[in-house]
């Protein structure tokens, strides 16, 4: 697959997708804007402190054009220690004038976990659908599990049901489905039974329409993971996500069959 890049360590691999993103950023905001999804998690964090670099040192980069979202978030407060917020905002964004950044961050906040993720779903649409945009940097992780973003395999989609739901009546419970890559949304909320435990995230639906996919993939424990990537292993929601471009990044650790490119 020439879409796959090997990289000796981690560190060799978050500089050049600091490089790519911050290169496709300073292209699309001389005509326009650059809408950025972001990957929680700890392989990305480097990658930001040295995105944030770029940034910083870059003469004439007009961030008033940028705009910035996580893909994901746990269901925490925004200044919580394991918040994607959080570590978004404490790594690219420490040193740069908040007033310059567009941020979108999920409302943990609000009631419940399905209406932060109507609210981010109704938001998406109107920033992306609604203008005819398209992301133009997705960056995702890989989990030892196959998941990326929150898209877990063992997690359920928890959705209003608004095809019964009107003005006049009240709320119904929410629907439950198997996390999957044909639910017709931007955004929703996701639970995993097993642990008990909401997360909020975008969906294939909407990932796959950026212009350009990047994978940061790191560690001994992504390794099957990704050769069932490799194989198109349907049930891993990592296979699901195709941008009109799609780069796998590997370090050595995953120690994957020999790649030509």
């Amino acid at each position: 697959m020439s879409n796959i890049k090997r990289f000796k360590d981690l560190s060799g691999l978050t500089t050049y997708t600091a490089n790519v993103v911050f290169t496709k950023i300073k292209t699309k905001v001389k005509t326009g804007e650059a809408n950025i999804i972001l990957a929680g998690g700890r392989t990305p964090e480097k990658c930001y402190t040295k995105l944030s670099t770029l940034i910083n040192t870059a003469g004439g980069l007009n961030l008033k054009n940028t705009y910035w979202y996580p893909g994901d978030e746990r269901w925490v407060p925004s200044g919580h220690p394991e918040s994607n917020e959080k570590m978004i905002r404490d790594l690219l964004f420490s040193e740069i004038d908040s007033g310059k950044v567009n941020f979108f961050g999920w409302n943990t906040e609000a009631d419940n976990p399905v209406e932060a993720a109507e609210q981010y779903d109704t938001m998406l649409r109107k920033r992306f659908s609604e203008r005819n945009v398209h992301p133009d940097v997705v960056l995702l992780g890989i989990g030892a599990d196959g998941h990326t973003a929150s898209l877990f395999p063992d997690g359920e989609f928890v959705v209003p049901d608004s095809a019964k739901h009107t003005k006049h009546e009240k709320p119904v419970q929410p629907l439950h489905q198997r996390v999957n890559p044909g639910i017709k949304r931007n955004a929703a909320a996701v639970y995993r039974k097993k642990y008990d435990m909401w997360r909020l995230s975008m969906t294939a639906h909407f990932l796959n329409t950026a212009e350009l996919v990047i994978f940061m993939i790191h560690g001994e424990a992504k390794h099957d993971a990704f050769l069932r990537l490799l194989n198109r292993d349907s049930l891993l929601p990592v296979s699901w996500i195709h941008g009109k471009k799609t780069l796998y990044l590997v370090t050595e650790s995953i120690n994957p069959p020999p790649i030509t490119s």
